[in-house]
């Protein structure tokens, strides 16, 4: 309870992806099902400063949209952003599956509703909490985004980070100091040391995960993650026709569980249950599984294979179709 994800030990293993070799895996004459499970922010486009701002290219459009058209490639946006910003951006893309806020809530491909995960009972244990500590730190929120905040309140934000923001999503709240004053990449931020130690402190018996990111400190429910939603996917798919070729992707540390989860996948003695481990029916041969970090050489990552930016992920994906 209260925990703080971290990453597992890795391997340096991670080795640059050729288009050429993952091309002539996926074009393997097959009944079965071809799992492609995608990231968003910093995978399929850059991270930038304003999210708002981090819209899908026209060329990732419509490679997701010609990827989505066989009937046997199941293909998933899995991410941190809430409902409304990817039924915005995906959601007119009948064929592709939705996973927001890290799995809380979800939307199966062809469908029109979404399935919510955790209760409102839950949240409300912790949220109050973790809200007030976030806007104090952060600076006031812009017009446009009050409307939106729960028990709104200008006296709540006291600017202990300036140029930091509070995101407040329906079950994770996220605090982001990119933008704020002092920070450096790739340096220690002494606002974001004191923020944790002061979060630490206050979410103790609470059942919630802290997952430090790419300048941002979400917390959100334990028990539902990225890798939960993958385990998910390859079971519905492990019954009904089996899987033959599985590519997920991302960038941050959150995606490290979808890593975990489909490692796996080649272990076919697997137990079925609340383990972790993907079940027996979804026995995949190691060679068909491409996890893929989006990041530089050397970069801490489970994933098999690396590709250095979304730009050239989006590239190599589009080969395929």
């Amino acid at each position: 309870m209260g925990s703080v994800f971290n990453l597992s030990p890795h391997s340096p293993r991670a080795q640059k992806l050729v288009t050429g070799t993952l091309k002539a895996r996926y074009e393997n004459p097959t009944e079965r099902a071809r799992l492609f499970l995608f990231d968003y922010d910093g995978t399929l486009t850059p991270i930038i400063n304003d999210p708002n701002k981090a819209i899908p290219t026209k060329l990732a459009l419509d490679t997701i949209t010609k990827l989505a058209e066989p009937e046997n490639n199941a293909v998933w946006i899995i991410s941190g952003r809430d409902a409304e910003f990817l039924k915005k951006h995906w959601g007119h893309i009948a064929g592709v599956g939705l996973s927001a806020e890290h799995g809380c809530f979800v939307r199966q491909p062809h469908a029109s509703e979404w399935t919510t995960l955790v209760s409102q009972e839950e949240l409300d244990k912790w949220q109050p909490t973790v809200r007030s500590l976030f806007r104090r730190y952060s600076s006031p929120p812009s017009d446009s985004e009050i409307p939106d905040l729960k028990d709104y309140n200008p006296a709540d934000y006291h600017s202990l980070c300036p140029g930091s923001r509070s995101e407040e999503k329906r079950s994770a709240l996220t605090w982001h100091y990119r933008n704020a004053e002092g920070y450096e990449e790739d340096k220690p931020f002494p606002k974001e040391q004191e923020l944790m130690a002061e979060l630490k402190e206050k979410v103790k018996g609470l059942d919630v995960t802290i997952m430090p990111g790419k300048a941002n400190i979400e917390v959100r429910p334990s028990g539902v993650s990225k890798g939960d939603i993958v385990r998910l996917i390859c079971q519905k798919h492990g019954r009904e026709t089996g899987v033959e070729f599985v590519v997920c992707c991302g960038d941050d540390t959150t995606d490290e569980d979808m890593f975990h989860a489909l490692s796996h996948l080649s272990t076919p003695t697997s137990p079925v249950g609340d383990t972790g481990v993907v079940p027996p029916t979804v026995h995949v041969s190691g060679k068909d599984v491409f996890s893929i970090h989006v990041g530089p050489a050397g970069s801490k990552t489970d994933a098999r294979f690396y590709i250095e930016s979304p730009a050239e992920l989006v590239e190599t994906i589009s080969a395929l179709v």
